[in-house]
Protein backbone atom coordinates (compact mmCIF):
# COMPACT_ATOMS: atom_id res chain seq x y z
CA UNK A 1 0.00 0.00 0.00
CA UNK A 2 1.47 3.42 -1.47
CA UNK A 3 0.06 6.21 0.55
CA UNK A 4 0.52 9.07 3.02
CA UNK A 5 -1.25 10.31 6.08
CA UNK A 6 -2.99 14.20 6.55
CA UNK A 7 -4.26 15.56 9.74
CA UNK A 8 -5.91 19.13 9.57
CA UNK A 9 -7.85 20.91 12.33
CA UNK A 10 -8.89 20.68 16.34
CA UNK A 11 -10.88 18.07 17.85
CA UNK A 12 -11.78 21.21 19.84
CA UNK A 13 -13.43 22.68 17.25
CA UNK A 14 -16.52 22.63 15.50
CA UNK A 15 -15.05 21.71 12.63
CA UNK A 16 -13.19 18.83 14.24
CA UNK A 17 -9.98 17.10 13.19
CA UNK A 18 -9.62 15.27 9.67
CA UNK A 19 -7.32 12.47 9.46
CA UNK A 20 -6.73 11.48 5.60
CA UNK A 21 -5.16 8.57 3.26
CA UNK A 22 -4.19 9.73 0.35
CA UNK A 23 -1.32 9.08 -3.14
CA UNK A 24 -2.44 10.78 -6.12
CA UNK A 25 -5.86 11.46 -4.73
CA UNK A 26 -7.78 11.25 -1.59
CA UNK A 27 -8.60 7.26 -0.65
CA UNK A 28 -9.56 7.40 3.00
CA UNK A 29 -10.42 10.29 5.48
CA UNK A 30 -12.17 10.13 8.82
CA UNK A 31 -12.94 13.31 11.34
CA UNK A 32 -12.94 13.19 15.20
CA UNK A 33 -14.33 15.88 17.59
CA UNK A 34 -14.12 16.35 20.89
CA UNK A 35 -17.30 15.12 23.13
CA UNK A 36 -18.70 18.51 24.57
CA UNK A 37 -17.75 20.23 20.72
CA UNK A 38 -20.33 17.99 19.19
CA UNK A 39 -23.27 18.78 21.31
CA UNK A 40 -25.24 21.21 19.93
CA UNK A 41 -23.81 20.12 16.57
CA UNK A 42 -25.30 16.57 15.67
CA UNK A 43 -28.88 16.69 17.16
CA UNK A 44 -29.74 13.71 16.88
CA UNK A 45 -26.82 11.56 17.56
CA UNK A 46 -26.94 13.23 21.09
CA UNK A 47 -30.85 12.64 21.27
CA UNK A 48 -30.41 8.64 20.84
CA UNK A 49 -27.34 8.45 22.94
CA UNK A 50 -28.95 8.16 26.78
CA UNK A 51 -27.21 10.07 29.53
CA UNK A 52 -23.83 7.30 29.72
CA UNK A 53 -21.56 8.64 32.59
CA UNK A 54 -19.00 6.00 30.77
CA UNK A 55 -18.66 8.97 27.87
CA UNK A 56 -17.55 12.84 29.16
CA UNK A 57 -15.54 15.39 27.71
CA UNK A 58 -12.60 14.26 28.94
CA UNK A 59 -12.09 10.56 27.63
CA UNK A 60 -14.47 10.08 25.04
CA UNK A 61 -13.56 10.93 21.20
CA UNK A 62 -16.57 11.14 18.75
CA UNK A 63 -15.94 9.89 14.93
CA UNK A 64 -18.17 11.12 12.04
CA UNK A 65 -17.53 10.40 8.31
CA UNK A 66 -15.50 7.53 7.67
CA UNK A 67 -14.90 7.56 4.26
CA UNK A 68 -13.24 5.08 1.72
CA UNK A 69 -13.18 6.02 -1.93
CA UNK A 70 -15.10 3.15 -3.61
CA UNK A 71 -12.25 1.99 -5.75
CA UNK A 72 -10.30 1.62 -2.74
CA UNK A 73 -12.57 -0.48 -0.28
CA UNK A 74 -11.91 -3.79 0.68
CA UNK A 75 -8.03 -3.31 0.48
CA UNK A 76 -7.72 -2.52 4.59
CA UNK A 77 -7.33 1.37 3.88
CA UNK A 78 -10.19 1.74 5.80
CA UNK A 79 -8.61 -0.47 8.78
CA UNK A 80 -5.14 1.27 8.49
CA UNK A 81 -6.91 4.82 8.56
CA UNK A 82 -8.40 4.01 11.85
CA UNK A 83 -5.92 1.93 13.44
CA UNK A 84 -4.20 5.41 13.25
CA UNK A 85 -6.88 7.28 14.87
CA UNK A 86 -6.72 4.55 17.89
CA UNK A 87 -3.21 5.64 18.10
CA UNK A 88 -3.60 9.20 18.35
CA UNK A 89 -6.33 9.43 20.77
CA UNK A 90 -4.81 6.84 23.15
CA UNK A 91 -1.64 9.64 23.15
CA UNK A 92 -4.16 11.73 23.99
CA UNK A 93 -5.61 10.08 27.00
CA UNK A 94 -8.63 9.07 25.26
CA UNK A 95 -10.40 6.01 26.58
CA UNK A 96 -13.30 5.62 24.24
CA UNK A 97 -14.08 6.07 20.71
CA UNK A 98 -17.65 6.47 19.87
CA UNK A 99 -19.32 7.00 16.98
CA UNK A 100 -22.13 6.34 14.54
CA UNK A 101 -23.21 4.70 11.25
CA UNK A 102 -26.93 4.90 9.36
CA UNK A 103 -28.84 1.67 10.70
CA UNK A 104 -29.69 0.02 7.09
CA UNK A 105 -25.80 0.49 6.22
CA UNK A 106 -25.05 -3.29 6.26
CA UNK A 107 -21.22 -2.92 4.46
CA UNK A 108 -20.33 -0.26 7.36
CA UNK A 109 -21.82 -2.45 9.97
CA UNK A 110 -19.73 -5.72 8.56
CA UNK A 111 -16.50 -3.13 8.78
CA UNK A 112 -16.63 -1.88 11.97
CA UNK A 113 -17.60 -5.82 13.49
CA UNK A 114 -14.08 -6.65 12.65
CA UNK A 115 -12.53 -3.57 14.28
CA UNK A 116 -14.00 -5.24 17.66
CA UNK A 117 -16.29 -2.44 18.16
CA UNK A 118 -19.61 -2.80 20.20
CA UNK A 119 -23.13 -1.56 19.48
CA UNK A 120 -24.33 0.48 22.28
CA UNK A 121 -27.45 0.95 20.82
CA UNK A 122 -29.82 1.79 17.85
CA UNK A 123 -32.87 3.03 16.26
CA UNK A 124 -34.37 2.90 12.66
CA UNK A 125 -32.27 5.55 11.51
CA UNK A 126 -28.87 5.29 13.51
CA UNK A 127 -27.34 2.99 15.24
CA UNK A 128 -24.42 3.93 18.09
CA UNK A 129 -21.01 2.02 18.21
CA UNK A 130 -18.10 2.35 21.08
CA UNK A 131 -14.41 0.82 21.28
CA UNK A 132 -12.68 0.48 24.09
CA UNK A 133 -9.07 2.20 23.65
CA UNK A 134 -6.69 0.56 26.06
CA UNK A 135 -4.30 2.94 27.16
CA UNK A 136 -0.44 2.23 26.18
CA UNK A 137 1.61 2.28 29.34
CA UNK A 138 5.35 3.28 29.14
Amino acid sequence: MDYFIGKCGDVNTKDGKEFYLFNDEKIASFKIYNFDSLSTIHYEFFKLLPDYPLFNSTNTIIAFNLYVKENYRKKNYGKTLCNIIFDECRKLGVEYFLFHINSNNTNAEKFWDKMEVKKLISNENLSIFYKKLWLLLI
